[in-house]
């Protein structure tokens, strides 16, 4: 259920932000807020953001998020932590966490038709092929662009397809439909 999904992300969040090891691995060894706007705090939900939401978050929902760190960490005299915390929880809580939501884009050729963005296709090719979130290259691929020309798609999904991770992902495809 829902709250059950809930409960488990607060879980989570909260095993990452009270063990100071595994908060300066997320987060970053040089961050220290002293307010909810500190820039490593938007650097850390950014961050988080691309990775979770497998695509760039729009400056209202960093701003958002910053929000739920001040609310958070000002309520009942708690610090910053205990905000990005509950930003976390947040993040993962989202149906853009949950889901593979897509809005898509304008088709330059085509304006009356729509064709997925950069990172909607990253993420589609990265479940298709890995059954799994794309990584880091991928995600960076779809910030440079790559994915909008067949050829870029093709060396993207040579890529995908060569890793370990692509005869595994094809196998469970295949074993499931």
């Amino acid at each position: 259920s829902a709250e059950q999904y809930l409960r488990f992300a607060r879980e989570l969040s909260r095993s990452l932000f009270l063990d100071a090891g595994r908060r300066a691995a997320l987060v970053g060894t040089n961050c220290h807020p002293r307010e909810a706007n500190d820039p490593c705090i938007r650097n850390y939900l950014e961050r988080s953001g691309l990775r979770l939401w497998r695509r760039p978050l729009a400056s209202i929902e960093v701003d958002d998020l910053v929000g739920v760190v001040r609310e958070v960490g000002s309520a009942s005299g708690h610090d910053l932590w205990f905000g990005l915390e509950a930003a976390l929880t947040a993040i993962l809580a989202s149906p853009n966490f949950l889901y593979q939501t897509t809005i898509g884009e304008l088709d330059p050729e085509n304006p009356n038709l729509r064709r997925y963005t950069s990172y909607e296709l990253a993420e589609r090719l990265s479940f298709l092929l890995w059954d799994s979130i794309p990584d880091e290259a991928l995600l960076e691929s779809a910030r440079r662009g790559e994915l909008s020309t067949a050829e870029g798609v093709l060396a993207v999904a040579t890529r995908l397809m060569s890793d370990p991770k692509g005869k595994r992902g094809l196998a469970h495809f295949f074993s499931e439909h």
